[in-house]
């Protein structure tokens, strides 16, 4: 069963893996939103496109796919998102945040197996959304000022 709840000046959420918990971040230079599960929801750079439409991890412990009904907790703060959970004897840690002065995502992580040896895989899975960056790439270089320059600059050296 779901649990939320405040400790310490972070938000706290508890439920099975599978469910998400999306939480919104930005700096002067992005927005994004974490959705819980280690994954990205959103992305966009400011004042520019949607990028990522979608970001995704698909994780292995032992060779075993990750157990989406297993006990995690996410805790939300500033713009950090930690999610922990168990499987397969390794203790799990994704971490995900942004700083404070570029328009980059980072995601770390950390994987502890207390009584021996785990392997730990992932795979990570993104959609891109191409239509708002050809949109933005277009209308962002073939505006009316570049193309009088562009003509009327080749223009005006002939004569």
């Amino acid at each position: 069963m779901p649990t939320q709840s405040f400790e310490n000046g972070a938000l706290v959420y508890s439920d099975v893996f599978s469910k998400r918990c999306f939480y919104d971040i930005s700096n002067n230079l992005l927005t994004a939103q974490f959705d819980g599960t280690g994954g990205i929801s959103k992305y966009a750079v400011v004042n520019k496109w949607d990028f990522i439409e979608c970001y995704y991890n698909q994780m292995s412990v032992n060779g075993l796919p990750f157990d989406y009904y297993a006990e995690k907790r996410v805790e939300m703060c500033g713009r950090i998102q930690t999610v922990k959970a168990a499987f397969n004897g390794a203790d799990i840690t994704v971490r995900q945040f942004a700083d404070s002065s570029t328009n980059a995502l980072f995601t770390e992580f950390e994987v502890f197996a207390g009584g021996g040896d785990v392997v730990f895989e992932n795979t990570v899975n993104f959609g891109l959304n191409i239509t708002s960056w050809m949109k933005n790439f277009f209308s962002a270089r073939f505006t009316a000022g570049n193309l009088s320059r562009l003509i009327f600059g080749t223009l005006g050296s002939e004569i």
